[in-house]
């Protein structure tokens, strides 16, 4: 069903005249002075859209020299039994270039914005780093109450409401926190729960997590404000029901990574396996016979997840401990050792670990898996 194309024709749906009574066609009648019934644009554009409508929603492109493509789209909409039901989501983002993110379709290519079928362009729909934040370095902290706040170097770029991805924190603050304050351009805050403290940072860096959302246009756009998932159970951004929510993502200094070391692009569609690593010769070296800790942080690897994700962690490679009779508990973790899964007893020789973590009060995050041994010894990944 394509649009009429005349020479005559409007680039835009013009205004419909007022609403009045509903009725019926007539030929007129000369003798009596009925005239005919006028076939207005208003009335025409009204069947055009509509059979259009059931053109897009099967999933079809409008064709000016197909002429059965309604009943294509009736026919395709009851064998997916989705008549009543229109297609959403069928699409999926990925890292084309570090300047650029896709949204491709995929098993189709409709996706349901601001309540209407909008299909998504066999090339996709592209978004560019350009105004994006990456990590900036964090100079000091301060805990007071509860509330932290950090200082940062430079411009960090986030509002109240963002959602913030920290790393190497002095007091452990790793991971991601919603802001609950912006005090200036370099200074935000998040509550975190441990006893006052302030102090400097060295190696500590905040940026912002985004979110991915398509508009009517349609257009792929960012955005640091959360979702919903509304009533219909389509995930819009908070506030704003005419942006779809399709993905999470954040960038590095370079612009957009997905890479084993750093999965940083995130589908809400469509979701599927991947895997995030890391492998290093290097040796880590920690000792402690009371608490856990991070054996060095060249084993840590990055990846973004959904609040209802399970995240499986797996260590393999050579463990040494104090003596040659000693044994070393390990154990994988999220951000932090209080984020870890069930202790597994490493012997001195080379072992493997592997185990999944849930119930841990994760919600949508970017977060790092650590590998945290207790009792002195070192590490071989």
């Amino acid at each position: 069903m394509y649009r009429i194309d005349d020479a005559t024709a409007s680039t835009t749906l013009p205004t419909p005249e007022t609403a009045s009574t509903e009725g019926y066609f007539t030929e007129g009648n000369p003798a009596t002075g009925t005239l005919a019934t006028k076939v207005r644009g208003s009335w025409l554009n009204m069947i055009q859209e509509e059979l259009r409508a059931i053109v897009v929603a099967g999933g079809l492109t409008p064709s000016k020299t197909v002429y059965n493509q309604v009943l294509t789209a009736i026919k395709a909409l009851g064998t997916a039994g989705q008549l009543g039901a229109q297609p959403h989501g069928q699409c999926r983002l990925s890292v084309a270039s570090p300047t650029s993110l896709l949204l491709s379709p995929y098993n189709g290519n409709l996706l349901t914005v601001n309540g209407a079928p909008t299909q998504i362009p066999a090339a996709g729909l592209t978004l560019a780093n350009t105004g994006l934040s990456g990590p900036v370095s964090v100079s000091s902290y301060s805990l007071t109450s509860n509330v932290m706040t950090l200082t940062t170097s430079t411009a960090h770029g986030l509002s109240v409401g963002s959602r913030v991805y920290i790393e190497n924190e002095a007091l452990g603050a790793n991971g991601s926190y919603v802001v609950t304050a912006v005090g200036s351009t370099t200074t935000f805050s998040f509550a975190f729960t441990a006893s006052n403290a302030s102090g400097s940072e060295s190696g500590c860096t905040a940026q912002p997590v985004y979110y991915a959302y398509v508009n009517s246009t349609p257009a792929l756009v960012a955005s640091q404000v959360g979702y919903t998932v509304q009533s219909n159970g389509i995930a819009t951004q908070t506030g704003n029901t005419a942006l779809t929510l399709v993905g999470m993502f954040m960038v590095n200094a370079s612009g957009f990574i997905d890479s084993d070391a750093y999965r940083w692009c995130l589908n809400w569609f469509n979701r599927r396996p991947r895997r995030a690593a890391v492998a290093s010769t290097a040796t880590g070296t920690y000792s402690s016979t009371t608490a856990y800790g991070e054996v060095s942080s060249v084993y840590r690897t990055r990846f973004m997840m959904w609040a209802d994700d399970v995240p499986q962690l797996i260590f393999t490679g050579t463990v040494t401990g104090p003596s040659t009779a000693s044994s070393i508990n390990y154990v994988a973790a999220i951000d932090s050792p209080g984020n870890s899964m069930t202790p597994a007893t490493l012997q001195t020789t080379g072992s493997s670990y592997s185990s999944t973590i849930a119930g841990v009060g994760i919600v949508d995050a970017t977060v790092s898996a650590l590998l945290t041994p207790n009792e002195g010894g070192t590490a071989q990944c």
